[in-house]
């Protein structure tokens, strides 16, 4: 319990304390060093990127990613000078590793879409290009939903049993690839 009150510290969490929890440790009585709150620590980290995430949810769709790196042009001039390339060079090695992801088992995708959207925060082409993206990826959806809501059933089975095969066919290829004999 220690160390997880130390891992939140160095995170930048702070722990809120309920003043009358105790654990025993050791067989001593003292306070705990666990949060008590139904919401758990309170983390700044945390609490930026939930607040981020909002505010991108809440944009217009097709414009989300441009007004988004809008608003950060503006406060750019208050960040440090090693956050400014930190930020660029982060989202590279993210989408660096999705590539790499794609290719191997792994997190591909997430992490390409993470280090894209880092990146379109500091470049247009690349917040217009995840506005446009995210505009195709709708209308497919959609698409997909209609054709799901009016297909009989026999077809959706042929299709959830087309993907379990596909993905049983994938993790088979992924462990023979990594683990099989050559």
């Amino acid at each position: 319990m220690i160390l997880l009150a130390l891992k939140h510290h160095a995170m930048g969490c702070l722990p809120t304390f309920s003043p009358g929890s105790e654990v025993a440790h050791k067989g001593l009585r003292e306070k705990s060093p666990l949060p008590t709150s139904r919401q758990g620590p309170h983390c700044p980290m945390l609490t930026g990127l939930i607040s981020s995430w909002r505010k991108l949810k809440s944009g217009q769709p097709g414009r989300r990613f441009q007004q988004r790196a809008a608003r950060r042009r503006h406060d750019r001039s208050s960040r440090s000078l090693i956050r400014r390339f930190v930020e660029p060079a982060s989202a590279l090695i993210l989408m660096g590793l999705g590539l790499f992801f794609c290719l191997v088992p792994g997190p591909g995708i997430p992490l390409l879409f993470l280090g894209a959207a880092i990146l379109a925060e500091r470049s247009r082409p690349v917040a217009r290009a995840l506005d446009w993206s995210e505009m195709k990826a709708r209308k497919v959806i959609a698409y997909a939903r209609a054709w799901w809501r009016s297909a009989p059933v026999r077809k959706k089975v042929a299709v959830v049993l087309g993907g379990v095969l596909g993905l049983v066919g994938a993790g088979f290829g992924a462990y023979s690839s990594t683990f099989g004999r050559e």
